[in-house]
């Protein structure tokens, strides 16, 4: 409640304003000081007539100067004292009572001084606090209307006259419900204003349609609020409003607001100690827990303990400093399960600078952690591939400079990735298995296959071109001719596929003496039976004829053909029907001996040595007698390559690269085998000798692969040949290593 003057339009306004006195008073002032001295001169009125002084100094009840009041308060004081010795005085007053009656005087002219003084300074406070009223009415954003007890407008501020579209003093002093508000609104506001002037309890909040001084109409929220005086009479009312539409614009703002946090955001505000003390709809959903469990509670209930302590240290430094934290939070539901958020803390400051409260606002971004995590697992099984496939991957821009070069595939070809990268693919040929004119055609926007010699190696190398995609930003491997869009590089991917070639190879191989094996064994079985019947026959004729005729000899040469032509039908006969292997512990020691020393009385082992190093105690699971076969047609290949007199070497060890193999090695120094011929060493009917078959070789490979073993011939024209053999340790063998 306001509290007013009577009469006031605000405030106590029927106080005398406060000014400097002007000429007519100090007129007034001079002649009633004049009267005063003459009546004091020249009556006889005894001492009393000093009290004259005092009428001047009233006057000082109608000036606001504190100089002037001390000046006439000064003047007074002197006139009396100066004016005594002169003044006529009775015998029926005493000189005592003249000096007790001026003293009372020169008393009253100071205590009016100081009365007028406090009134000044009453004044000038009364004055400091409508100024400050004024400048409060003026400047609030709301409507303020002073009304009177009649309705009339006896002031109204600067938001007022702007609603309406007029000025104040268009308003002051007219009657407010006839002059602003609308036909139909003024009788129910009217009732209004006059029932809380009868101090009834009313509604004192209404609204209704302000009319301005175009016409225009514009709906506002009133309060009303009555004006007492000192006496707690209704003077008056004092009526607020604000536009509704603002209000209502304002407050759909933050409905909407409010709904798209609570739909896209987990909002939380804690106080400054982080105890939680709001929070909205989103985060008891995600969370699991209630409002009611959350508030009071801090953030430790959902923490995860996925993050460090010195995390949190850091977070609460950086928001205590009153400044905005962000960052990525991983927290628990009530259930145990873990979600995380992307989070922003918001320092809410005093004005001191000081955070009294925190409002957290969180997003939702387990999904894209789970997205980001399946993303770093198949970037990490891509690295593992590109690493541990041997393969060689490689991207060029559009200019075919090479921005990527990775796999393991670059290991036997001595190629360090980061010394290449931004050199034009065109300049590596040599290095890498590329073949410019098929780049030049899938930097054309066409996808390549192509089939690649490096060196000694086959690659299948296939070229994608990389392409712009529809959407900005987004890159598509052609698989297929599209011209569309233009070529951003190339990817390749290289496969080295050698031992899959030299696989299809021998199963070629295996196939064509598959189908020859099937072929000898037909012609073998044909062959062999005529072949003895006309071997015996022969045998008969010879015996005849006399020792020294010469038709012995002929029949002679003709048996020896034969039993050559029969040795070739039982090497047919073993390569198309091979024996499966009788497995059985053997010693390799006595074995190799055993071998040695037939070889050796071969007539064309002479002169032909032979070093065998054969450690005792070495087994392997093997066919004795097939073992046998295989290394004496291995020492007759060497004996028959060595000019004599030569040496041949026989030796036995442990495999080097595992302790379940033995490896056996025959060596000589004789013409060797050069590349061309070396590629077919293991074909049937391949030979280099002027007499043989061509399938000591082949069936010694066959026997060996038969025993889960492998056959390895080096050659190098003028120098020799070494031929390995490695077959399965025995179980039940004491393997030794032979340095």
């Amino acid at each position: 409640m306001v509290e007013l003057t009577k009469g006031s339009s605000y405030g106590p306004s029927n106080l005398p304003v406060p000014t400097s006195p002007g000429w007519r008073w100090w007129c007034v002032v001079a002649t009633l000081f004049l009267f005063a001295v003459v009546v004091d001169l020249h009556t006889p009125w005894g001492s009393a007539k000093g009290l004259l002084y005092i009428l001047p100094m009233a006057a000082c009840l109608w000036q606001s100067s504190r100089k002037v009041t001390l000046l006439v308060a000064a003047a007074g004081s002197l006139a009396l004292a100066v004016v005594l010795p002169f003044s006529p005085v009775t015998t029926a007053f005493p000189q005592w009572a003249a000096f007790l009656f001026r003293g009372i005087a020169l008393a009253l002219i100071w205590l009016i001084a100081g009365f007028c003084l406090l009134r000044r300074q009453d004044l000038d406070r009364l004055a400091h606090a409508r100024n400050e009223a004024q400048q409060f009415f003026e400047s609030a954003d709301v409507v303020l209307v002073v009304l009177s007890s009649k309705g009339k407008v006896r002031m109204a501020n600067g938001r007022a006259c702007e609603l309406l579209e007029t000025s104040a003093e268009r308003l002051i002093g007219r009657d407010w419900f006839d002059t602003a508000l609308a036909a139909e609104d003024r009788a129910a506001s009217r009732a209004l204003f006059e029932r809380i002037l009868d101090g009834e309890s009313m509604p004192r909040s209404h609204e209704s349609h302000l009319v301005t001084a175009n016409g225009a109409r514009r709906l506002v929220s009133w309060t009303v609020q009555p004006l007492r005086n000192t006496s707690d009479e209704a003077i008056g009312t004092i009526v607020s409003g604000q536009p509704i539409g603002e209000q209502r614009r304002i407050a759909r703002r933050l409905i909407d607001y409010e709904h798209a946090l609570d739909a896209s955001s987990i909002v939380a505000i804690t106080d400054r100690k982080g105890i939680i003390t709001w929070a909205n709809d989103r985060f008891c959903e995600i969370s699991g827990y209630t409002r009611d469990e959350l508030i009071g509670n801090t953030h430790r209930l959902v923490n995860s303990g996925t993050h460090p302590p010195e995390f949190f240290k850091e977070l609460w430094r950086t928001i205590s400093r009153g400044e905005v934290w962000r960052g990525e939070l991983c927290n628990r539901r009530k259930t145990g399960e873990m979600y995380w958020v992307a989070t922003t803390i918001v320092p809410l400051v005093d004005n001191q600078g000081r955070p009294y409260q925190y409002l957290a606002i969180r997003n939702d971004i387990t999904d894209r952690k789970q997205a980001e995590q399946e993303l770093h697992e198949t970037l990490r099984r891509f690295h593992m591939v590109v690493v541990n496939s041997p393969i060689i991957l490689w991207m060029t821009d559009c200019e075919g400079r090479l921005t990527f070069l990775h796999g393991r595939g670059l290991e036997g070809l001595g190629v360090e990735p980061q010394s290449r990268l931004g050199q034009r693919i065109t300049e590596l040929v040599t290095e890498l298995p590329v073949e410019p004119e098929v780049l030049d055609r899938a930097l054309k926007g066409r996808a390549q296959q192509t089939v690649t010699q490096l060196r000694t190696r086959s690659y299948d190398v296939r070229y994608a071109p990389i392409r712009e995609g529809e959407s900005e930003g987004e890159s598509i491997l052609a698989s297929q001719d599209i011209f569309a869009e233009e070529v951003e590089g190339v990817l390749a991917v290289a496969n080295d596929i050698t031992e899959l070639r030299d696989a299809e190879a021998e199963l070629r191989q295996r196939e064509a003496l598959s189908r020859l094996g099937e072929m000898a064994a037909v012609v073998a079985h044909e062959l062999r039976n005529p072949l003895a019947g006309i071997r015996g026959a022969i045998g008969i004729i010879r015996k005849r004829f006399d020792e020294e005729a010469p038709e012995r000899e002929v029949i002679g040469e003709i048996i020896s053909r034969i039993d050559a032509l029969n040795e070739m039908v039982h090497d047919l006969l073993q390569f198309a029907r091979p024996r499966p292997p009788q497995l059985a512990e053997v010693e390799l020691e006595p074995l190799c001996s055993e071998v040695v020393r037939l070889v050796s009385a071969d007539p064309d082992a002479r002169n032909i040595s032979f070093e065998q190093q054969v450690p005792s105690g070495l087994f392997v699971r093997a066919d004795r007698r097939q073992l046998v076969n295989v290394i004496s047609n291995l020492l007759h290949n060497a004996v028959q390559a060595s000019e004599p007199p030569a040496s041949i070497e026989l030796t036995a060890s442990t495999c080097a690269e595992g302790a379940d193999s033995a490896e056996l090695t025959v060596r000589d120094y004789g013409t060797g085998i050069d590349a061309e011929a070396l590629e077919k060493v293991f074909e049937p009917f391949f030979s280099m000798r002027h007499r043989g078959t061509g399938l000591g070789l082949p069936i010694a490979k066959r026997i060996v692969e038969q025993h889960q073993g492998r056959m390895h011939i080096d050659s190098t024209p003028g120098q020799g040949t070494t031929v390995v053999i490695r077959l399965p340790l025995s179980n039940g063998s004491e393997p030794t290593t032979e340095e």
